[in-house]
């Protein structure tokens, strides 16, 4: 029961991000690599999917990627580790994330809900 409580707060706040405060979004679109103090998604799928990156609690970018699009966040000082996610939609109560580490490119190659994604850094 606590699972589905955490997946729907965090769905939440995925909603809150993206539409009721976007001033908070430091989204870096169609970089080509991460930089040393940034973290990356790529949507390398065949389908339309929304993508979060956060760093901390620093940044944070929420943004529906096409195939071959890229979301990325740079850090303003922290050295966190931060968190890649997709869901089907915005509204979406399940989804996939992965920890990954500053200066990562993560692909997200196919999308299945409850974290069994297929990401670059699981395949």
């Amino acid at each position: 029961m606590n699972y589905i409580v955490r997946k729907i707060k965090a769905s939440m706040v995925l909603f809150l991000f993206a539409f009721v405060m976007p001033q908070y979004s430091f989204a870096m679109e169609h970089e080509l690599s991460a930089g040393k103090n940034s973290i990356c998604v790529e949507n390398a799928s065949d389908k339309l999917a929304v993508f979060a990156v956060q760093i901390g609690d620093e940044e944070r970018a929420v943004k529906e990627l096409a195939v071959g699009e890229k979301l990325c966040v740079k850090s303003i000082g922290s050295n966190y580790n931060g968190v890649v996610s997709v869901y089907e939609e915005i509204d979406a109560m399940e989804g996939c994330s992965r920890i990954v580490a500053l200066g990562t490119l993560e692909k997200m190659f196919k999308f299945s809900e409850a974290d069994r994604c297929l990401w670059s850094s699981n395949s």
